[in-house]
């Protein structure tokens, strides 16, 4: 079930820059100007009308407009079904289970400490939060970034360094092995959490013992620095806000 948390900019507000008005004016203005001459060219009605006079394109047509119909039904169906979810509210301290949050980081850098400074901030209980950095054998200053924190963190966050490279999975195992929460959360070195997604987290594990896993509801942390970022934010919202909310008002998971 998605939890109505932020994994990204715990204080994200839209911001409207010259550059990205300018952008959006130009892609605007792009996709009208090839409609516009697309109609003047006819060009739509000479493909179709290639397309149809041969049974193989009038199958393709077919299946096309089938698929097109379905993708379209199925889109209404999660924004309906997202409209109708409601997150579970966070529960009270007495309420909360022990967990653990695994950090797995590879050549992150600085990153990784703002990383761990953010689930230090966050408003859970620290006596029932431990918090684990792996270094994945990185070949940077990441190493250094985690033991900093570590240290200034009054013992709330333990370092591992893992002495080479073997990959996420065995880093987050190196993490799995040292927990003592009841509750296991895992957040990628290159995410900032906001200070209440630990307890809306685990709301749904709280509240229902047939809930299995949780997933986070994800923002792109620098959607604001240009069209690559802005569309994959738009990806994330897509996933996480419509098909992930979806899911959850189904109780199933594709």
């Amino acid at each position: 079930m998605p939890a109505d948390v932020d994994m990204a900019k715990p204080d994200a507000r839209r911001t409207w820059t010259v550059g990205g008005v300018v952008a959006r004016l130009g892609i605007l203005a792009g996709a009208v100007a090839i409609v516009a001459l697309a109609a003047r060219a006819d060009t739509g009605g000479r493909a179709a009308h290639i397309l149809l006079s041969h049974p193989a394109g009038v199958a393709l047509a077919a299946v096309a407009g089938a698929y097109g119909t379905f993708a379209l039904a199925m889109n209404l169906l999660r924004l309906a079904l997202a409209l109708v979810y409601r997150p579970i509210p966070a529960p009270n301290d007495d309420q909360l289970p022990s967990v653990t949050v695994v950090v797995p980081a590879y050549n992150e850098g600085r990153l990784v400490r703002e990383t761990l400074l953010s689930l230090l901030a966050s408003d859970y209980p620290a006596g029932r939060m431990q918090i684990i950095a792996v270094d994945d054998g990185s070949t940077d200053d990441t190493w250094k970034h985690i033991k900093r924190t570590a240290r200034e963190s009054a013992g709330r966050v333990a370092a591992i360094r893992c002495p080479v490279n073997r990959g996420k999975r065995w880093a987050l195992h190196e993490g799995f092995v040292r927990a003592t929460g009841d509750v296991i959360v895992t957040v990628d070195s290159d995410s900032v959490v906001s200070p209440a997604t630990l307890r809306r987290l685990v709301a749904p594990l709280a509240a229902d013992a047939t809930v299995g896993a949780v997933a986070g509801n994800v923002r792109v942390l620098n959607r604001d620095e240009g069209l690559i970022p802005r569309l994959l934010s738009v990806a994330f919202v897509f996933a996480f806000d419509f098909s992930r909310a979806a899911e959850s008002v189904l109780g199933s998971v594709l």
